[in-house]
């Protein structure tokens, strides 16, 4: 996976100098006697830009500010400092910093004066954890300071969108389950749960998947759908009866797909609920004209 470019610096915003006898970067740390339930930096995370086109680097910078009027010190376990965390418009995470970095199990901290402010920058590839190219939406970028004790709350948020390449009229046209099997749920072993398969025909694509566990008592299993760069997102999620019940059941479900263009796809499977990752399956779309 490629390795996303890192850089730290600091920005002085307010000039304030610590007059002599003044207090130390201990004052606030957990053996002073000035003890702070929760330490609380200001935080501001922004991008260059709020709207970008599909695969176009995405710099996210950082901000942390001391508004106290004492010197601060937050201290790490490692020498990360800070992480982020992206997630689609589903509230999914599909990339984290620390994710693609390494670091150093050597300790390390900042020392904030008063008024004074640290910038962390990062570019983000638009690749999900996987290496794979997200699809176009709207996306949250998380941002917080991964300080060993948790006293310290420094953390913000912002939105950006990624722009679609092309316009797509494909959408979910009908989805459907076989019914729950209770037997077969506890017997399946780990290899055979998540079974994927796709098929082409008559202009339509029909997703199966089979081997799918749900709760027992559910209302139905309702299926969406997210499409970008060529990715098909698949979203399954569980609709229960009531609170449903204390046994989980094997399903095959389908879902069909209609208003593809002709092209390569990658779809890749969800449970929507958990936010888990099931699994995913290459396909290709031929124009409905040529086939036999």
């Amino acid at each position: 996976m490629k390795k996303l470019s890192l850089s730290l610096t600091i920005m002085l915003i307010a000039a304030s100098s610590i007059a002599a006898g003044g207090h130390s970067l201990a004052a606030f740390s957990p053996s002073s006697s000035h003890i702070l339930r929760m330490l609380r930096l200001r935080a501001a995370v922004k991008t260059d830009q709020p709207e970008y086109a599909l695969g176009q680097p995405v710099s996210i910078i950082f901000e942390v500010t001391n508004p106290w009027t004492r010197p601060v010190r937050v201290d790490f376990s490692d020498n990360q400092g800070f992480d982020v965390i992206v997630k689609n418009s589903f509230g999914f995470p599909i990339w984290q910093l620390s994710s693609d970095q390494s670091y150093s199990s050597a300790l390390s901290s900042i020392e904030l004066g008063p008024g004074e402010t640290e910038r962390f920058q990062i570019q983000w590839d638009q690749k999900d954890i996987h290496g794979l190219s997200v699809p176009a939406g709207l996306y949250t970028v998380r941002a917080f300071l991964t300080a060993a004790s948790g006293r310290v709350s420094c953390s913000d948020s912002t939105q950006i969108r990624i722009r679609p390449q092309e316009a797509s009229n494909a959408y979910i046209q009908d989805y459907q389950n076989s019914g729950c099997n209770v037997r077969e749920a506890g017997r399946l072993a780990e290899e055979e749960r998540d079974k994927f398969s796709a098929e082409w025909r008559d202009g339509l694509l029909y997703l199966y998947h089979q081997n799918a566990t749900y709760n027992c008592c559910i209302e139905e299993i309702a299926i969406t759908m997210n499409m970008g760069d060529r990715i098909i997102w698949i979203y399954e999620e569980e609709i229960l009866k009531d609170d449903g019940c204390r046994c989980m059941c094997s399903y095959d479900l389908t879902a069909t797909v209609a208003g593809l263009s002709a092209g390569v796809y990658t779809v890749r499977f969800y449970n929507k609920k958990t936010k888990r990752f099931l699994g995913e399956i290459p396909i290709v779309v031929v124009p409905w004209a040529s086939q036999p």
